[in-house]
């Protein structure tokens, strides 16, 4: 790996851990976070592990099938170029920044469909600002974030700025 190549490998990843722990830090100060806090604390355990293997699953799902997609589009792109370096780099991270959200919705959403784990999730939520439908707002307005970026990272591990 060049050193024009190792600079743009390493500074997106490192630029995107920054903007999180800002991001988490601000957010941590604020009365929904510790709402959802509160909310989660009551959330019986089982519903919190079906949720979270119904998010790493369709994350791994989706993480597969774009991968795929990603692979076949760089083929047709550029014929006969390896996916190595830095492009592999904004390519994995881009099609986690795509993946992750949708994932986090899906699970939402079984939550929501399969009645035992609305009737818990509902207790939990019982008498704070918490619901559904909000946590699917948040969960759209991070992959509203999240998706452009993860469309750029693909982009430019298509383009490949750095070998110029």
């Amino acid at each position: 790996m060049k050193g024009a190549e190792a600079i743009w490998a390493l500074a997106m990843p490192v630029a995107l851990l920054v903007a999180c722990a800002i991001f988490m830090r601000i957010r941590r100060r604020t009365a929904d976070f510790a709402e959802v806090q509160a909310y989660k604390a009551r959330l019986p355990a089982w519903v919190s592990w079906i949720e979270r293997l119904t998010w790493y699953f369709a994350s791994a799902a989706l993480v597969v099938a774009l991968s795929k997609v990603f692979g076949d589009l760089h083929a047709a792109l550029k014929p006969g170029h390896k996916i190595e370096g830095a492009d592999a780099v904004y390519a994995v991270v881009g099609v986690g920044l795509i993946a992750l959200p949708a994932a986090m919705i899906l699970a939402n959403c079984v939550s929501w469909l399969v009645t035992p784990m609305r009737a818990a999730n509902l207790a939990a939520m019982a008498g704070l600002h918490q619901s559904f439908g909000k946590s699917n707002r948040g969960l759209l307005l991070a992959g509203a974030v999240m998706l452009p970026i993860g469309l750029l990272d693909l982009a430019i591990a298509i383009v490949e700025p750095w070998a110029r």
